[in-house]
């Protein structure tokens, strides 16, 4: 088990070497038009959530080592897609193949790596072991960003070249992993389907502090909208050019590494309340204020959110680890990963609406707004920093 959590390292690390994070756009416009990239978008998001839940109970019932394979024998699958394109429709069947990918592998990675730290009786460790394993993999997150632009200067397909190479690599080390021991029962639809309801009921089981998974869902809904369209619309808003935002998401996955960082090695010397009261004041505080600043403090406040992103993960993540068994550990982190999403998938249109409308920092204003009084409806007045 302890060559597992050395190779976890390794492989969720050169799992986010996304050589085309900086070159997805210019990529897809070879193909379509702004309007097409809003369908393929569309069609990653809903499909990514439809299949959240049936990949999490997959990876409980026929074991996570062979999910994690999949994973990444899908993600191979798809970049080859990708880099071969020649037409708007292979760009799709592509992004459907990376969307089975993503949701085979969300959950399954933090579920894995907690079995093994269980095996070991080191669970305990699992917030900075995480957080360590999230520093390193956002430090070449931006790394292959940076490579990826330069190999896209050369040949467009490229970098979906690399990243299919560097998965490849990452495939080869699953095969070396041990699968942890946990309760497993034979796979049946009829399992499949037991699996998913009993996935989905550990998250409100009356066992643990539903109160405090609540809390999480809620914030980390509204952090979804943040991350996947409004900071980036709130940062051209406050007055970056293009190509300066361009150069701040390459920055970003080095701050996000900063913060895993920060949290690895602070993680226990402050107590649960204190981090949460600045994950309130860093996701919600800043967006409420957004059309009170300006451009210095406006790309502050998006910086500061990115510091924490990665602290929000890694207190979710072990919050659930710690009270679901491990025969429902990969399912009930995808349910999770899934409910967030729900209030995304069906407003992302009408807030992107109310921004062309209005503007960025008042419709982030509203949604903050909006958040933190369901946040409070829902856990009361006491649950701020409890």
């Amino acid at each position: 088990m302890q060559r597992n959590i050395f190779l976890t390292r390794i492989i969720f690390s050169l799992n986010t070497a996304w050589f085309w994070l900086g070159i997805w756009v210019p990529y897809y416009l070879l193909f379509t038009n702004y309007a097409g990239i809003g369908i393929i978008e569309t069609t990653v998001v809903v499909s990514a959530f439809l299949m959240e839940l049936p990949t999490g109970a997959f990876s409980d019932l026929i074991g996570k080592k062979k999910t994690l394979f999949l994973a990444l024998l899908t993600s191979i699958l798809g970049n080859i897609v990708m880099a071969s394109a020649s037409q708007f429709w292979h760009i799709l069947f592509s992004v459907l193949i990376l969307g089975t990918s993503s949701s085979l592998y969300s959950g399954t990675s933090d579920a894995f790596l907690y079995d093994s730290l269980l095996t070991l009786r080191q669970e305990k460790r699992f917030e900075t072991v995480r957080a360590s394993i999230q520093k390193w993999a956002l430090v070449l997150m931006a790394t292959a960003s940076a490579l990826g632009g330069w190999l896209y200067t050369f040949d467009p397909t490229w970098p979906f070249w690399a990243v299919a190479i560097l998965h490849t690599c990452a495939l080869i080390l699953v095969v070396f992993l041990k699968e942890p021991p946990i309760d497993t029962e034979q796979f049946s639809w009829a399992s499949y389907k037991k699996q998913m309801v009993h996935g989905v009921r550990q998250l409100f089981a009356q066992k643990h502090d539903t109160n405090w998974i609540w809390q999480l869902l809620i914030i980390s809904a509204f952090t979804k909208f943040l991350i996947e369209g409004i900071d980036p619309a709130l940062a051209l808003h406050f007055g970056l050019s293009d190509a300066q935002l361009g150069y701040l998401y390459a920055a970003v996955p080095l701050v996000s590494a900063a913060g895993a960082w920060w949290y690895e090695s602070r993680a226990k010397q402050f107590p649960r309340s204190v981090w949460w009261k600045m994950l309130l004041a860093a996701f919600l505080g800043t967006a409420i204020l957004s059309p009170l600043v300006g451009l210095t403090i406006g790309i502050s406040g998006i910086l500061m959110r990115n510091i924490f992103y990665p602290v929000l993960e890694t207190m979710s993540a072990n919050a659930i680890n710690t009270f679901v068994e491990s025969r429902y550990r990969a399912t009930t982190l995808s349910a999770f990963a899934m409910l967030t999403s729900i209030p995304y998938v069906f407003g992302a249109a009408v807030v992107g609406m109310a921004i062309d409308r209005w503007n960025a920092a008042l419709v982030t204003m509203v949604l903050g707004l909006g958040f933190g009084v369901v946040y409070v409806w829902k856990n009361g007045r006491e649950s701020f920093g409890s």
